[in-house]
């Protein structure tokens, strides 16, 4: 199971690539997470992903039509997780 803690980060530069979205595990693992609709990864990014040690999640969204997609940015539609024994800020 996927716990996010703290805040989803939208749009993070990690080098020379950006993930749509950067949540943290309550492990402390963070995960990287791309959407796609009409452009998926590719082999380049991918191999930078594996480079920085990053996991990736890539959504396929391509057969939905646009008309049937939120409005507001993905980053809004993730609710996010307090993880147990986490410490509030």
């Amino acid at each position: 199971m996927l716990l996010a803690q703290g805040d989803v980060l939208a749009e993070v530069s990690l080098g020379g690539i950006r993930p749509d979205l950067l949540l943290t595990t309550c492990d402390g693992v963070q995960v990287a997470i791309e959407i796609a609709y009409s452009s998926f990864c590719g082999a380049d990014k991918i191999r930078q992903f594996e480079e920085l040690g990053l996991p990736v999640i890539e959504i396929d969204l391509s057969t939905f039509k646009p008309e049937g997609l939120p409005t507001r940015p993905a980053h809004n539609a993730i609710t996010p997780f307090r993880c147990p024994n986490a410490s509030r800020v």
